[in-house]
């Protein structure tokens, strides 16, 4: 029976080291549960779920489910360098944007045409969002796009709105569109910090979302997409200590959290390192 007290991530541009207080029992990898900004695995699912009620077991399996799909959205598009934000909507008289099943398909069948007509190495991110009114668009990463494919729209980018752009606002982010997008209307910017969109783009995935689309697609990613290489450690804490104090001495803590999850006795220690 395989035990880890230390997961390592390596990411592109950095590696993140997760240390966990009580050791993880390589066999329940698939009970992970994400909590902020990381992952905690727990063994102790038995024992947990006889001290919840129904209603609890419930709530605490959602909240399970939406963190699992933010952390494989955040590994993702951490792991890959993007080029473009956008948002695809739906018209009315094209698309029943209310209905969640159509939407994921009219999207996929598009991004499939677009890819093979338009950027065979396309890469992307696509996460729907509830209107208030019960439709949907979508917000997404994409990369590996030829540059014709956006048509400057003359609008700016300022506190959430678009604004006509004037010589005064041009230094704010240029608004695009796609014109390739048939079924509604299409805004595009380019990414100009890839960890702020990758953050941004997490906060679409909510708990209304997670019901709607319960065993369905969330999100639509490519095939081709980097992912995240982890390696599963089980070290001695003198050893683990020490490699920490020579982390900071040499300048090469970005980051760093401690995480309690008191309901599985358990808590966990990111360390994230520049490369």
């Amino acid at each position: 029976m395989a035990f880890y007290n230390c997961m390592k991530l390596e990411y592109n541009d950095f590696i993140q080291y997760r240390i966990y207080k009580k050791p993880i029992e390589k066999d329940y990898e698939k009970d992970i549960c994400d909590i902020g900004a990381g992952v905690v695995e727990n063994s102790d699912n038995d024992l947990v779920n006889d001290k919840l009620g129904n209603l609890e077991r419930k709530e605490r399996s959602k909240q399970v489910s939406l963190n699992r799909t933010k952390q494989s959205i955040y590994s993702l598009a951490y792991n890959n360098k993007w080029d473009w934000f956008v948002t695809l909507t739906f018209s009315p008289e094209k698309v029943d944007r209310s209905n969640y099943n159509e939407v994921v398909k009219k999207v996929s069948k598009w991004l499939n045409n677009f890819k093979s007509r338009k950027a065979p190495d396309l890469k992307y991110i696509l996460i729907p969002e509830p209107h208030k009114n019960g439709g949907y668009h979508f917000h997404g990463l994409i990369a590996n796009c030829p540059e014709d494919c956006f048509a400057d729209s003359g609008r700016v980018f300022l506190n959430k709105k678009a604004y006509k752009r004037t010589k005064e606002n041009s230094i704010y982010p240029w608004i695009y569109n796609m014109s390739a997008w048939t079924y509604g209307w299409t805004t595009a910017t380019k990414v100009v910090s890839n960890a702020k969109c990758v953050s941004y783009m997490t906060k679409y995935i909510t708990k209304e979302l997670c019901q709607v689309a319960e065993n369905k697609r969330r999100y639509l990613a490519s095939t081709n997409l980097d992912s995240v290489v982890k390696e599963y450690l089980n070290l001695p804490l003198e050893q683990i200590d020490n490699f920490i104090i020579k982390a900071y001495v040499n300048d090469l803590v970005d980051y760093e959290k401690t995480q309690n999850i008191p309901i599985a006795g358990q808590s966990v220690r990111y360390i994230t390192l520049k490369k």
